[in-house]
């Protein structure tokens, strides 16, 4: 429900009143904001997050001026990395539109991106330190199910050059 709101909350900055509630009603219907709200798992935590940020990533480009929205975006990027790692993917959007819109030259942008970064690093910091303590630990337990579990997840990796692990990158030699 949260993230129909935020979704909604977009759709009225980008489109006319009437068309905003459509697009709020059109996407409820997508099975991920019903049927699988009923799941409670890292995807439907996740997904009010990843919406809020998208809302205040394009909030904050508008009027770049406005720190608050900054903030905002960075506590919801913060939020969204903590509930699944893949808010990665959105965030690095949220640089690639910058670079390619060429908006790194505005200086109200630069300022705005530091204090998302920096709330994001506040939210996001103590489990980073966690995972730092833990050696890894969830990328670690990747590692060892995708290398220990049946063939066909190992056989894939040896068609790569390089295989990323919690402690670094090894290169690997090709074969049979």
């Amino acid at each position: 429900m949260v993230a129909l709101i935020d979704v909604w909350l977009l759709a009225k900055r980008i489109l006319p009143q009437q068309l905003a509630i459509v697009a709020g009603l059109i996407t409820s219907l997508i099975s991920y904001h019903n049927f699988r709200a009923v799941v409670f798992n890292h995807n439907t935590v996740s997904l009010p997050f990843t919406a809020a940020a998208l809302y205040y990533f394009y909030c904050a480009v508008r009027q770049p001026e406005r720190l608050l929205t900054w903030l905002l975006l960075g506590v919801a990027c913060g939020l969204a990395m903590l509930t699944k790692y893949s808010a990665v993917l959105v965030l690095a959007s949220f640089v690639m539109y910058m670079i390619w819109q060429q908006l790194w030259r505005k200086p109200f942008i630069i300022r705005g991106f530091l204090v998302s970064f920096l709330t994001f690093m506040l939210v996001f910091s103590p489990y980073l330190l966690w995972l730092i303590e833990h050696d890894w630990l969830p990328f670690t337990y990747l590692d060892k199910q995708l290398t220990t579990s049946g063939g066909r997840l190992k056989l894939l990796g040896n068609f790569l050059p390089i295989k990323a692990y919690a402690g670094g990158i090894r290169y690997w030699q090709f074969g049979c």
